[in-house]
């Protein structure tokens, strides 16, 4: 994909430039449906209106509207003075569930299997991986380094925003698997720990930043198994446990390679055929924290079947670890499903 520079001069991000070294990559999509980077420009290139991201990708390609060195309003106060970000566009087809402030997609209306939005997305997935990567390439930040808007908003420094969580999971992909995919395409450039696993050596607190000063999310026992998701920098690693994601000093992890497969595994906590009771399932479970979950459907024996799923692990060990725990939260019918 040829990224170009077509900056939003007339927008005050570029227009009164503020100098900035960037910490994270911010992964954003648009949370509507503005279909293509051309449009997302024309309505932000002005003034008027307080966003500004550094990029934009859509099924087409990517363009580059600010300057990574400027200070961009993408992500909340306090995280703009330290991130960079792109917005990926989601398609001109996708549906929200009134109410939601577009956080919640419509899987009757946007259907995730639809081999069009299959298509689609790969496309929007694919051009988004390459706007990250280059990004990391031009700043000399890590794969660890990159986040979604949700997750900055988890660390501390960002607007409370569902993005890329209301999405990605639909077709069976999360921050992970991007993670994942950037490092593939930076080859040699970038060597982070992502597509492994690990076990914990000794009790060891998870937290939401690369640091001891950050807030504890959970506490793994020892020998609990971890997917290990990128580098943090500074010897910490960034993990994903008990349905959770945060940081962890890689010094008490024993890492070793994940196996190549293209099995993906998911935990189900219901399926029904009215889908405003896979709603109040799903908003449970989001309520408890558990925000990889989402909603597929099926036909099955001539009935539509809406599905409540958590995550996306490419270990079925650590599938069954996360049917565990959700059994423990009290989904006791949780079974792993590919």
């Amino acid at each position: 994909m040829a990224i170009t520079n077509k900056y939003m001069t007339k927008n005050r991000c570029y227009l009164y430039a503020v100098k900035i070294k960037p910490e994270y990559i911010i992964v954003h999509s648009t949370g509507s449906a503005v279909g293509t980077k051309e449009r997302l420009f024309s309505i932000w290139n002005t003034p008027e209106v307080s966003a500004c991201p550094h990029g934009a990708t859509d099924a087409t390609g990517g363009i580059i509207t600010l300057p990574l060195d400027y200070k961009g309003w993408h992500v909340g106060a306090a995280g703009n003075n330290r991130t960079i970000g792109f917005e990926i566009c989601e398609p001109p087809q996708m549906a929200y569930v009134a109410g939601t402030h577009n956080s919640v997609v419509d899987t009757g209306a946007y259907i995730p299997g639809a081999q069009e939005n299959i298509d689609d997305f790969n496309r929007r997935w694919r051009h988004a991986v390459e706007m990250a990567a280059y990004m990391c390439r031009e700043t000399g930040l890590g794969v660890g380094n990159i986040v979604c808007h949700a997750e900055a908003h988890k660390m501390g420094f960002a607007s409370n925003h569902a993005d890329t969580g209301h999405w990605f999971p639909l077709f069976g992909k999360n921050m992970d698997d991007f993670r994942r995919d950037v490092a593939k395409l930076l080859a040699g450039t970038d060597q982070p720990a992502a597509n492994k696993t690990g076990i914990v050596k000794t009790e060891l607190n998870l937290r939401d930043a690369p640091n001891t000063g950050g807030r504890i999310v959970a506490v793994m026992p020892q020998n609990a198994r971890v997917d290990i998701a990128g580098d943090a920098g500074n010897g910490w690693l960034r993990l994903n446990y008990g349905g959770k994601t945060g940081y962890a000093n890689g010094k008490y992890i024993t890492v070793s390679a994940a196996s190549e497969q293209d099995t993906i595994y998911r935990v189900q906590i219901g399926a029904f055929t009215e889908k405003q009771n896979a709603d109040r399932l799903l908003a449970d479970i989001a309520g408890k924290g558990y925000t990889g979950a989402f909603i597929t459907q099926a036909v099955v024996g001539g009935k539509t079947v809406y599905r409540v799923q958590v995550g996306a692990f490419y270990d079925a060990k650590l599938a069954q670890a996360m049917r565990k725990t959700l059994a423990a939260a009290g989904y006791a019918d949780a079974f792993v499903t590919e």
